[in-house]
């Protein structure tokens, strides 16, 4: 009997280009804006629009979470768009129930009927969750290896968003205010008499850039041969202990084929107690 030749992974060009594409657009709008460093109305309508996408950061992980899960118990194209959309509608009634219990009644109806919030969250979110419905409708593949690749995507996006939101800024921001303390002390002492905080927006932006810089680097990650051949994330341990392993098509492993969900060692460090 003769075995048949191990397929070899391959990079996948084209998906990286096209998961990397869109972060790389917003981060250089985020350049465009630090350039201009000016607040009139065009400016200010345009950045808003920007920074609004910074919260939806946090949503985009936990939905793609939930498209790595449907994925995973994939069975038939209506069953798994069902299944997403079930897993999305009880997030989204968990979100009012919390906002009415801790807000108010009053202060989610506001939100859900102001103009500039649907237009700066709303409709992106609307996107998203679209997106990722037509997604596993046409999809037409192995669905065990597509659950890994959604899936790392999904616990890298979430690490580097509370990386990049929570404990990156105050190093950054304290390494700065000594480098100022020690060497421009009188400049500093100044502007402490008469802040200004126009003087940071290029600063932030550029931060921002930096931050969907490196969401295109993870985006592309997992469409690599060395992720199709290994399973490993970029923030995190792919394989880890002595657990047991599975090969896919070609001798690809799927983390979540055995069940273990990969963890960011950064990650589980800052944020337990």
């Amino acid at each position: 009997m003769v075995a048949e030749p191990r397929q070899i992974p391959a990079t996948n060009v084209s998906a990286m280009l096209l998961a990397s594409a869109v972060p790389l657009a917003v981060a250089a709008g985020f350049v465009q804006s630090a350039r201009a460093a000016q607040w009139g109305a065009p400016a200010e309508n345009w950045t808003w629009g920007l920074l609004a996408l910074v919260p939806l950061e946090f949503v985009r992980a936990i939905v793609l979470s939930n498209l790595g899960d449907a994925f995973r118990d994939y069975q038939n194209p209506q069953h798994a768009v069902r299944k997403f959309l079930a897993s999305i509608g009880s997030l989204v009634v968990m979100a009012l129930v919390w906002g009415v219990f801790n807000i108010g009644p009053g202060a989610v109806f506001a939100l859900l009927t102001n103009a500039r919030a649907y237009h700066l969250l709303g409709i992106p979110l609307f996107v998203l969750v679209a997106d990722c419905a037509v997604t596993l409708y046409f999809f037409r593949g192995d669905a065990r290896i597509e659950a890994a690749r959604v899936q790392a995507a999904a616990d890298d996006a979430d690490d580097w968003v509370f990386l990049a939101t929570f404990y990156l800024p105050p190093l950054l921001l304290a390494s700065f205010l000594a480098y100022l303390a020690g060497r421009h002390s009188a400049a500093l002492s100044a502007w402490f008499d008469h802040p200004d905080t126009a003087i940071f927006l290029p600063a932030v932006f550029l931060y921002c850039a930096a931050y969907f810089c490196g969401k295109a680097i993870l985006c592309a990650r997992v469409h690599t041969a060395r992720f199709d051949e290994t399973g490993e994330r970029l923030l995190g341990a792919g394989r880890t202990g002595n657990r047991s392993r599975e090969a896919g098509p070609g001798g690809r492993w799927d983390a979540w084929a055995c069940g273990m969900p990969p963890i960011a060692p950064a990650a589980v460090f800052l944020r337990s107690p």
